[in-house]
């Protein structure tokens, strides 16, 4: 009898996760279609776009770059949706119109865009990362976990996808893993596989930090106040005068001194 009501509630179960993932198929459709619908050759945004049908595939592809690069997110739409009349199985189209429709600040067709080139290609790493942003946005943490440790795992090598995966596993509280993450790119940067010198701005920025956030893990997901302090130093060196440090400053001081003044 046991055996019998386990295989009924075993067979509910698949059947129930069967449909939630055909519900979930089907709206993930629906989006992409209502997109195709939108931005197609035909419609305002695509005769905005001189000869748009005439084009060849690689002037398309051409065209696609510079809306990406000039941010003309709504003429980027009607290109992708035209290229894909030459290659509708490109997962790299669908992940295109995902960025642009992300900028757009259109949340919903973006996810679907990106879980479209996810099921094209499991590889696309970059879809992985920036759906686990999206997710990430809505406070979806588990969510956000699997799509950007999936991004981290498909290339390692991509140093903001560590970075980012590190700051997550912080905000759930899992700090071994994350100091494991921080303290990679640090032995990175200090063996000079990581050039700072040869970064951008915004690069050079984006690894300094990492110094700052493995103090802060130190401090306050530790309760290691010495080695953050270690830490807190290389930030200092590398960014002085940031009004952040001065309150971690004070805050590993005082901890380093029994809170004694």
């Amino acid at each position: 009898m046991k055996q019998g009501i386990v295989r009924v509630w075993f067979v509910l179960g698949v059947n129930m996760l069967w449909l939630i993932s055909s519900c979930a198929t089907q709206s993930m459709e629906s989006e992409i279609e209502q997109i195709l619908n939108e931005y197609s050759a035909t419609s305002s945004h695509g005769q905005r776009i001189a000869h748009l049908t005439t084009l060849s595939e690689s002037q398309l592809w051409a065209l696609l770059v510079d809306a990406s690069e000039g941010h003309h997110y709504d003429r980027g739409l009607a290109i992708a949706v035209q290229l894909l009349e030459f290659q509708p199985e490109n997962d790299s189209i669908y992940h295109e119109m995902g960025y642009f429709l992300t900028q757009k600040n259109r949340i919903n067709p973006a996810i679907a865009m990106f879980q479209k080139a996810i099921y094209l290609n499991k590889e696309n790493h970059a879809a992985h990362y920036n759906l686990g942003e999206i997710y990430l946005s809505q406070r979806k943490l588990s969510q956000a976990q699997a799509m950007l440790k999936q991004a981290h795992l498909i290339e390692p090598e991509e140093h903001l996808y560590a970075i980012q995966l590190a700051k997550l596993y912080v905000m759930q509280h899992y700090y071994e893993v994350a100091l494991v993450l921080y303290l990679d790119i640090i032995t990175q940067i200090e063996s000079g596989k990581i050039a700072l010198h040869a970064v951008s701005q915004a690069e050079y920025v984006m690894f300094v930090d990492v110094y700052y956030d493995t103090a802060l893990v130190y401090l306050h997901g530790k309760d290691d106040a010495t080695q953050a302090d270690v830490y807190l130093k290389k930030y200092e060196a590398l960014m002085p005068d940031d009004d952040d440090a001065r309150v971690l400053r004070l805050q590993i001081e005082q901890r380093l001194t029994g809170g004694k003044e």
